[in-house]
């Protein structure tokens, strides 16, 4: 373009100078008219050429700016989002998980002079259940797991037992939490939670049990009484 340009204004001084050597004044100031409306139009021509390249150029870089800015205000604005979210989840009580998910308030239990064939039958509807003594005093979580293992070492005569006749009796039963024995004192194998713990509280009183395991319990008391249980499911829940 530069060239095409430079070509135009040379020819453009060619004709001037060969104009004003002419004598005569009217073909003298046609052929300089002429000559100035040639570059004007070439001028004119190279300014449609640039004109998208430049606005090209313009746009690109407009684009780069706003889009980059557009695009970290976008991403700053979703991180506060979740941020805001998942604080709020953490600071959320137990209180609000239980009344949110109100199956966490059905809790599966079996005593002490339960039979082995009935506490199969809870184990086989519901997974696990919660021991508990004469006053609903909570001695741990059992599951179905460990009443099978027992089972694989007592094959005969085990149904018309009694619970309490193989917790009593040292490494009889074992728990896969723990890894510990049941004791006539149970096996703490669950958290202890309120209603006023935050769920990030909450979380902690689980993984001190055993972390990040999806198997372990919390359970909620109001004084003395067990009110419900939840588990690391159900408080990572969004």
């Amino acid at each position: 373009m530069l060239f095409i340009q430079l070509y135009e204004i040379n020819s453009a001084a060619d004709k001037i100078g060969s104009a004003i050597n002419q004598e005569n004044f009217t073909e003298r100031t046609n052929a300089v008219s002429e000559s100035f409306a040639k570059l004007e139009k070439s001028n004119h021509d190279v300014f449609n050429m640039l004109l998208p390249m430049l606005g090209a150029w313009v746009g690109a870089v407009v684009a780069y700016y706003f889009g980059s800015k557009n695009l970290d205000k976008a991403y700053e604005t979703f991180s506060d989002v979740s941020k805001s979210h998942s604080d709020k989840k953490i600071l959320e009580i137990i209180n609000e998980i239980v009344t949110k998910h109100p199956d966490s308030m059905e809790i599966a239990k079996v005593k002490l002079n339960d039979k082995l064939k009935d506490v199969e039958k809870s184990l086989k509807e519901y997974g696990n259940v919660v021991v508990v003594d004469d006053k609903e005093k909570p001695l741990g979580v059992l599951y179905k797991e460990d009443l099978s293992d027992y089972r694989l070492n007592h094959i005969s005569d085990w149904q018309d037992k009694k619970l309490e006749e193989i917790i009593n009796t040292p490494d009889e039963l074992k728990d896969s939490i723990s890894g510990k024995s049941w004791t006539k004192d149970g096996v703490r194998n669950f958290a202890t939670l309120t209603l006023q713990d935050s769920v990030q509280d909450a979380i902690s009183k689980l993984d001190a049990i055993k972390s990040k395991n999806p198997d372990v319990r919390g359970i909620i008391m109001t004084v003395n009484k067990m009110i419900g249980i939840v588990n690391f499911s159900i408080l990572h829940e969004r």
